[in-house]
């Protein structure tokens, strides 16, 4: 296990595409942007796990032809109950599973990506 803590917009990361076999992020950008930061730098047969709010399941709909585009095919979705003394938060964990290459044009810039998403 080789973990690399890095921010999937940076553009020094152009090297590492196609390189990774997980990809993980905490509830950072909407799934479908949040997609095409990192599935292209995820080889095929790798996996996105991404953690979402209460809302993932939605968002997760919402993201399906992004997705898709990229290579990716979502294989699960697992909603889960934070407890945090008397508290409690609603957490879903999205598993996208990476079936074939993206297209090379992706990821794109990041204004780019935030101006147009797919």
């Amino acid at each position: 296990l080789n973990p690399l803590c890095v921010r999937a917009e940076d553009p020094s990361m152009a090297r590492y595409k196609r390189s990774f076999s997980i990809g993980t992020s905490r509830a950072v950008a909407k799934l479908s942007i949040l997609a095409e930061l990192v599935l292209p730098y995820i080889q095929v047969g790798g996996t996105l796990i991404a953690l979402k709010g209460s809302s993932g399941k939605a968002e997760a709909d919402e993201a399906r032809n992004a997705i898709q585009a990229l290579g990716g095919e979502i294989s699960e979705i697992c909603e889960k109950v934070l407890l945090f003394g008397d508290m409690s938060e609603s957490r879903s964990i999205i598993v996208v599973r990476k079936s074939k290459d993206s297209p090379i044009q992706y990821p794109r810039q990041y204004a780019a990506i935030l101006k147009k998403p797919l």
